[in-house]
């Protein structure tokens, strides 16, 4: 397969570098002096939280930076289309203890253009824009993979919050009951054994509660560091423990994938450098051909009253087996003087090993399709298995809905069996432990489900919460 790119997508690419640069060179102060945003006034969104992080991280701006400075760079490059004007100026003296002493001044106006390389000058260019565009991906890249830490983090919060919740409310549930066991403990009504492994239950319930909120904390924290604030404030989003998501078909998300897939999109811009370096090895044998032109003038004092001046062309050759120039010009020396000039010079064989270089880039251009083939492949599959794993997470998370709805009505049941005096209170207690425990399994399956989704949002290149609008637009699945 080739792919190479046109000029439309090589000027976009330099854009994307420049406004890439510019945009995080000023974004940290537009985003981090909005009180909205960092401050205490609003709660933070997933976005927030994802922009939060990518403007406080140091080393993605320096990045950005440092692109844009170079595509800085690959505009000034242009100089080298134009012509090359020098100006020289210098003085020799000479004391003859024969003759007469001679003091020249001598000034030099010298001007070079390049007519023709062979396109070697465009293709090397080119081959800095698609470094370039490699470059902007990999920023693309650490930038995505800052922003998902950042998502992650927070969807680690509200898994811990929730837990604490649950964790809580079954504390307070399991010492409800402790107080009712103690007082019919007091009136003869319930072992003291039970008593005692009852108060050991409460104890172990506070412990996880402790911990649980321990964890919790050191993620909050994890999240306040990542997105660069002193305190976290509240949280807008929260974790939907019923939510339905469309899911596209996997046939049609594969064949959308080959195209936006951000892997893919580096794969083709790493064969478009490689076809660019392969073109300019192939042109090296091309001449290069260059006008010149001097103007100078001289004479013993001011003002200088002799000039003279010169036009010609460089014919320049150069390759691994052979390499060599013919220069020649012609001009006036004087008013009166005509005066012309053929020059040549070669080199056998100046570095034939560099002959080799063609073949290589060849081998390397034919490594990287077949890399890009490959994982044309590995990244359709990962799609169809991204789909098959958010249903399968997602009839997890149902079942584990459904775990809860009957524990609920287990609890009911065995509260109702312990009014009767059928079950301990002791054995009303574990069954509610039970039902806690079942919220908090319900919670860790919405959040892999979550997880799940975003990591085939990534594999489509959407944003986070995008996978519905995508489902409707290109086909869903049951």
């Amino acid at each position: 397969m080739t792919v190479s790119p046109s000029p439309r997508r090589k000027a976009y690419g330099l854009k994307t570098v420049l406004f890439c640069g510019l945009y995080f060179s000023l974004f940290p102060q537009t985003l981090l002096g909005n009180p909205a945003v960092g401050g205490q006034d609003r709660p933070l969104t997933y976005r927030d939280a994802v922009d939060l992080a990518v403007s406080s991280s140091v080393e993605l701006r320096s990045a950005a930076v440092n692109a844009a400075l170079r595509g800085r760079r690959w505009q000034w490059g242009l100089r080298a289309f134009f012509p090359r004007l020098t100006v020289s100026g210098g003085e020799e003296d000479r004391l003859s203890m024969t003759g007469e002493d001679s003091f020249i001044k001598t000034y030099t106006l010298s001007l070079e253009q390049l007519v023709w390389d062979g396109g070697r000058l465009s293709l090397s260019r080119s081959v800095e824009v698609a470094e370039m565009e490699l470059e902007n991906a990999e920023l693309r890249r650490k930038t995505q993979e800052l922003g998902e830490s950042a998502l992650g983090a927070y969807r680690k919060v509200l898994m811990g919050r929730m837990i604490v919740g649950i964790k809580r409310a079954s504390l307070g549930v399991l010492e409800e009951q402790l107080k009712i066991l103690k007082a019919e403990f007091q009136r003869g009504l319930a072992l003291e054994t039970d008593l005692r492994e009852a108060e050991l239950t409460r104890i172990e319930a506070q412990l996880d509660l402790d911990k649980q909120g321990v964890d919790t904390e050191e993620a909050e924290r994890e999240l306040s560091e990542l997105l660069g604030l002193q305190t976290l404030p509240p949280l807008a989003e929260t974790i939907d423990l019923g939510k339905k998501t469309v899911y596209p078909d996997p046939e049609v998300a594969g064949s959308v994938g080959r195209a936006v897939n951000p892997q893919l999109m580096v794969a083709r811009q790493g064969i478009a450098k490689r076809k660019a370096e392969l073109r300019a090895l192939s042109l090296a044998w091309i001449p290069t051909v260059k006008v010149t032109g001097d103007f100078s003038v001289s004479g013993k004092q001011y003002p200088l009253t002799h000039y003279a001046w010169t036009l010609g062309a460089v014919i320049q050759v150069s390759t691994p087996y052979l390499s060599g120039s013919l220069q020649g010009s012609g001009g006036m020396d004087g008013p009166y003087d005509k005066t012309a000039r053929l020059r040549s010079s070669g080199e056998a064989l100046p570095d034939p090993a560099s002959g080799l270089d063609v073949p290589a880039a060849q081998g390397a251009l034919r490594q990287e399709e077949e890399n890009y083939e490959l994982l044309m492949g590995q990244v359709e599959r990962k799609i169809k298995n991204a789909i098959k794993l958010c249903h399968l997470l997602e009839q997890k998370r149902d079942l584990a809905a459904q775990a809860v709805r009957v524990g609920q009505q287990k609890s009911q049941l065995l509260e109702v069996r312990g009014t009767l005096g059928q079950i301990t209170r002791l054995e009303l207690m574990k069954g509610q432990i039970e039902a806690g425990k079942r919220e908090e399994a319900l919670v860790s399956a919405a959040v892999d489900l979550l997880g799940a989704e975003r990591d085939l949002e990534i594999l489509l290149d959407l944003s986070p919460g995008s996978l519905d609008d995508f489902s409707r637009r290109y086909g869903r699945m049951g």
